[in-house]
């Protein structure tokens, strides 16, 4: 490892600025309004040290609401000791003399942060080259896409936006109004999910939010998420990228690959194909080809290789409709944390802001807790969701899977044995009371087609409710039910639950 060269730090300041800026607080009455809207005092020149300790008690004068003049701010720089250090109460009169007027105060105000900008940069640069010099690099990828974030987060500058009237507003609704309306007829005003009751509920995935598609292991979740990334890109003509934290990318295709031929994946995977399903299976893929969906199958991959690679994707192709991620338990961290709670904060945190900056919408899967299984009613809720209180705060819409099927594989051994105990009056009083819906379950279980039930716990700026889907098990392919089928399915949740 080369030696470390030392660097002599190029200071970036206009002292000048900075003066004229305290000096206008001092002058006049709401000039701080203006200023304290842009600036702190981390913005000042360090080694202008009396302007910095003038700022400060500025700001402190602000945030105990009490006027700020010359006098307020000596008698504060008072109570801080700081007077003397400043140079006295003639200082702050120099500062009022150099006061330009408010005319000129946003341009002094733009001089003093955009030095403050460039003085954070220079020390980002510097804080990477320390890191590379002094630390230990376990792995490029994440060196990189973390020294990247560093000096991104420093150029990002502090901002408070003007005011927006009324009349404005009206304006900017009524036209967002007229374009959805032109846009889409299925009141899709995002990238669809595939799925028109889930469109109903949700409008589909929006830019900049972060979606959340939770269920117990192997309810179909993976299936659901892949199914939604292959109809976004097919129905909006939109890229769209998966990352599979879990299984390689030829597994991924023979998955997409039954879905989109309804050839049954054990099939496609033996080889073992009639002429009728080649042929289903030729349609298929070529209908796979024609999406513009991109496959990114690392094993395990850290959060800085899928952020990085979003950003170089977006980059390349700046329509990027949709981010989906299977799953957050599998993202992994190069930095160290002192619980996973605070992991799990920080990288759900992390997507968000991505979703954010990127403003393209992340369809996010994680796992249900355990403690669903041990309730009577095992249809989830949010507090299933593992570290649910961070993964609540930061998404947008929240989509819980649950599938009855799922829970009556796993009791079928203590159903028969309960069975078996019964006496013959008790077994004909079981039988009349199955009920048509039973039957018709049952029914679909033997053609390997299962009812899921998509519960939109969450939605920020819609609505909330259950979306029924089928599922076909031996395609992984799920899609939406008759129009009577999904009402009658919604009854029957209802009333299950009343």
């Amino acid at each position: 490892m080369p030696r470390r060269k030392d660097i002599t730090p190029v200071p970036s300041y206009n002292t000048e600025a900075e003066r004229a800026v305290l000096g206008a607080m001092l002058r006049f009455k709401d000039a701080y309004v203006d200023v304290l809207g842009s600036l702190s005092s981390e913005d000042i020149y360090p080694l202008n040290r009396a302007n910095k300790l003038v700022f400060e008690a500025i700001e402190k004068l602000a945030e105990n609401r009490e006027p700020i003049d010359i006098k307020t701010t000596t008698d504060q720089l008072i109570k801080n000791k700081s007077i003397d250090e400043v140079g006295g109460p003639e200082y702050l009169l120099e500062l009022a003399d150099a006061s330009l007027g408010l005319a000129n105060l946003e341009a002094h105000i733009k001089i003093v942060k955009d030095h403050s900008s460039l003085r954070k940069f220079l020390r980002a640069i510097q804080e990477v080259e320390k890191d590379y010099y002094e630390e230990p690099i376990e792995n490029i990828s994440d060196f990189i896409g973390a020294s990247e974030q560093k000096i991104k987060d420093a150029s990002k500058t502090r901002r408070v936006e003007d005011f927006i009237g009324s009349k404005e507003l009206a304006e900017r609704v009524s036209k967002s109004v007229e374009t959805v309306r032109a846009a889409s007829e299925d009141n899709v005003t995002g990238i669809t999910t595939g799925y028109s009751r889930l469109n109903y509920l949700t409008h589909g995935f929006q830019k900049g939010e972060l979606t959340i598609l939770a269920a117990r292991p192997s309810v179909g979740k993976t299936a659901l998420s892949l199914n939604m990334a292959f109809l976004a890109s097919r129905k909006a003509n939109v890229p769209v990228v998966f990352f599979s934290l879990e299984m390689n990318a030829d597994t991924i295709g023979q998955r997409l690959a039954a879905a989109r031929s309804t050839v049954p994946l054990d099939a496609i995977i033996t080889g073992k194909l009639t002429d009728k399903q080649k042929a289903h299976l030729s349609s298929g893929l070529k209908e796979l080809a024609e999406t513009k969906l991109y496959i990114d199958a690392t094993a395990n991959a850290s959060l800085m290789d899928i952020v990085a690679k979003s950003r170089k994707l977006y980059a390349e192709h700046p329509d990027l409709g949709l981010i989906v991620i299977d799953y957050l338990g599998k993202i992994t961290n190069t930095q160290k944390f002192e619980s996973r709670q605070v992991e799990v904060q920080y990288t759900v945190g992390a997507i968000k802001n991505l979703a954010r900056e990127l403003q393209v919408p992340v369809l996010l899967v994680t796992q249900l807790s355990r403690k669903v299984d041990d309730r009577p009613n095992k249809r989830p809720i949010m507090s299933d969701l593992r570290e649910s209180g961070m993964i609540e705060q930061e998404a947008d819409v929240i989509m819980l899977m649950y599938r009855d099927s799922y829970y009556e594989n796993q009791g079928v051994a203590a159903e028969k044995k309960k069975y078996r105990n019964m006496d013959e009056d008790e077994k004909r009083t079981l039988a009349q009371e199955v009920s048509e819906r039973e039957k018709e379950k049952q029914m679909n279980l033997a053609d390997g087609v299962v009812p899921v039930e998509v519960s939109v716990a969450k939605n920020r700026n819609g609505q909330t409710g259950i979306a029924p889907l089928l599922f076909y098990m031996k395609y992984g392919r799920f899609d939406n039910p008759s129009r009577e089928y999904e009402e009658q399915m919604i009854r029957n949740i209802n009333s299950e639950d009343e």
